[in-house]
């Protein structure tokens, strides 16, 4: 007869995992929806900067907002430093702490290289391609980051995804496309942004795939700090040998890099490297096809945009896809 207590642990378990699931998939739908604000905010921003600037200006940002954060934590453990509590326990660990170390193996340091590199590449290439192409052909390309993703994932890591779930990313995929389709543009002169859209969305799927590693280890603040850092750092020389002006010149840019800072970086990115500690980056990269129907809905609310039978029938399939995915709930670990 199996022992109750081993059975009621057992059962516990089960509810954190799954409490801790459906609170990974909160954040990310709170992640989704500050994201469908980045487009328009980065288009405001480049009416005073150029791409390199708003990513700058993004970085540098969200780079001062999160020392600052660290800093605040740090004071008041301090003023608990009289409790008795262990020492180790005291003071948190900081940004910098959570580098790694001589001892960690080359592995880790190319998974954060790679971080780095892909999250600046995403940034600063897709405000390139806002200035080349058109919003709905960004997006389109952007749509096909689930199957970069779990392609990705299959390819390099070796996970492997259930049937319920790989049919639930063509669907959903098919219905973000037949979204999108009325509105692309095939224009010559676009091929260029619509092919460093493409380039931004394949850097957005690396960045979710390396991420996804990294969260068994540091917390998505580390993470986005030191992204930040290295693209603040990139983008200054950028921004500076092509001689183009660093800041906003009136209150209302400020305000825009401001709000591009909130919505893209510390909700954004913050809410979405956070959910990669429990759910698979494709599973991530799969709910984000919900973004063209909060983008839709919120227009149609806000200023009477129609929306046709064939939207509909769009937003249906996408829903249903993402229904499949999280109900299959892919697998983390690789053979």
């Amino acid at each position: 007869m199996e022992n109750p207590l081993l059975t009621n642990e057992r059962e516990v378990i089960v509810e954190r995992d799954e409490f801790s699931y459906w609170l990974a998939i909160t954040a990310l739908i709170l992640s989704l929806i500050s994201f469908s604000f980045v487009p328009l905010l980065i288009r405001w921003c480049e009416i005073e900067l150029s791409p390199e600037a708003t990513i700058f200006n993004r970085c540098w940002i969200t780079t001062l907002i999160l020392a600052i954060w660290q800093g605040f934590r740090i004071i008041i453990c301090h003023f608990k430093t009289q409790q008795s509590v262990p020492e180790r326990q005291q003071i948190p660990r900081n940004l910098l702490s959570q580098i790694p170390n001589k001892t960690q193996t080359y592995q880790i340091y190319l998974i954060w290289g790679v971080t780095i590199t892909s999250f600046t590449i995403n940034l600063v290439i897709l405000c390139w391609a806002l200035t080349q192409t058109s919003v709905a052909n960004s997006s389109l390309m952007h749509n096909l980051t689930p199957m970069f993703t779990t392609l990705g994932s299959w390819l390099i890591f070796k996970t492997q995804f259930n049937r319920r779930f790989l049919i639930g990313v063509v669907i959903a995929v098919g219905g973000a496309i037949i979204l999108s389709i009325n509105d692309f543009q095939l224009d010559p002169h676009k091929i260029q942004g619509d092919i460093l859209a493409l380039i931004s969305a394949v850097a957005l799927a690396t960045y979710l795939m390396v991420v996804e590693r990294l969260r068994s280890q540091v917390s998505s603040l580390t993470i986005l700090f030191w992204c930040s850092l290295a693209g603040t750092i990139l983008t200054l020389i950028v921004t500076l040998t092509l001689g183009e002006k660093l800041f906003p010149v009136s209150s209302q840019g400020w305000f825009t890099v401001v709000a591009l800072v909130i919505a893209g970086s510390l909700l954004g990115m913050g809410l979405m490297s956070y959910s990669l500690r429990t759910v698979s980056a494709s599973l991530v990269a799969l709910i984000f096809l919900l973004d063209p129907i909060l983008t839709a809905s919120a227009a149609w609310f806000a200023f009477g945009e129609t929306l046709n039978f064939w939207n509909g029938v769009s937003f249906a399939i996408i829903i249903f896809g993402v229904y499949l995915g999280l109900k299959a709930k892919p697998d983390r670990t690789d053979n």
